[in-house]
């Protein structure tokens, strides 16, 4: 099983699709957003045993996003997820050919929802 990493990259525009590719990984220090995306993206990995991938996109937002099989999420692996996909101020999956994509934003404004873990 490989991991899900950044699949697109810039846009005709110059503006960046949904999940960049190259090396457009964000660094995670120094401020409370940056903290929640560093905490998020090790509570997935703890629970899933896989990377989570961490993006910048338009506005300063980050977005971290894991890919899961659909078949290895039990009740309580389901609620533990939820859970850290709620420190974020949207979240979201998408389900496609036996894989759940699950994803966090945090925007960098953003003060509140500071983990205490």
């Amino acid at each position: 099983m490989s991991s899900m990493g950044p699949t697109s990259g810039p846009s005709r525009n110059g503006t960046r699709s949904p999940a960049p590719s190259g090396p457009n990984t964000v660094t995670h220090q120094g401020s409370s957003a940056g903290l929640r995306v560093q905490w998020i993206a090790d509570a997935l990995h703890r629970l899933s045993g896989r990377p989570a991938a961490s993006v910048r996109l338009r506005g300063g937002v980050v977005r971290v996003t894991l890919r899961i099989e659909s078949s290895a999420a039990s009740a309580e692996l389901t609620m533990a997820l939820l859970r850290v996909l709620s420190r974020g101020d949207r979240f979201g999956h998408s389900t496609k050919a036996g894989w759940e994509r699950i994803w966090a934003e945090v925007d960098r404004t953003s003060e509140d929802k500071v983990p205490t873990d």
